[in-house]
């Protein structure tokens, strides 16, 4: 049988127990990145799933996901490609839902056609949005567009509403 100090000792840790400022801070440091959350990197399904999936924070409990996800959506930049060999990002765009989309508030996205295409697009798929053109795209998404004629490719962003 131990101890009572060493039961004491090896009681859980629990992050709730804290003050709400200092696991506030805690989940900032675990869900806001430095570099834009590229979601459109890979071709490969799996891969692609764990791109997109949300930190692993948030699906500890459900207090830590409704303070967390907010902090995730609207501090981070994401961005999104849509080329011949990726899927277009719309798809996990509709997947967070409506709060998370308006938490982001803006996502960068490189795309061919234009601006009202992609609104169209998004609209039929019930996603308000306003697309605005900045220019062109010249940074690649993966190995295989380095090599590749990134010509015709817009740098557009899309605005929630």
């Amino acid at each position: 049988m131990q101890s009572p100090k060493l039961q004491a000792d090896t009681a859980p840790f629990r992050l709730l127990n804290l003050p709400a400022e200092i696991w506030t801070q805690i989940i900032a440091l675990a869900v806001i990145y430095k570099d834009p959350i590229t979601i459109t990197r890979s071709s490969r399904v799996k891969d692609q799933q764990e791109l997109v999936r949300q930190p692993a924070i948030t699906r500890t409990c459900r207090v830590l996901r409704l303070e967390a996800l907010p902090l995730f959506y609207r501090h981070n930049t994401f961005e999104g490609w849509h080329v011949h060999h990726v899927q277009c990002p719309r798809d996990w765009l509709v997947a967070i839902g409506d709060a998370n989309r308006k938490a982001m508030g803006s996502f960068r996205f490189c795309a061919q056609f234009s601006a009202s295409f992609w609104e169209g697009k998004f609209a039929r798929m019930g996603v308000k949005v306003v697309v605005e053109e900045c220019g062109s795209c010249t940074q690649p998404v993966c190995q295989k567009e380095k090599d590749a004629n990134l010509h015709g490719l817009k740098d557009m962003i899309v605005r929630f509403v």
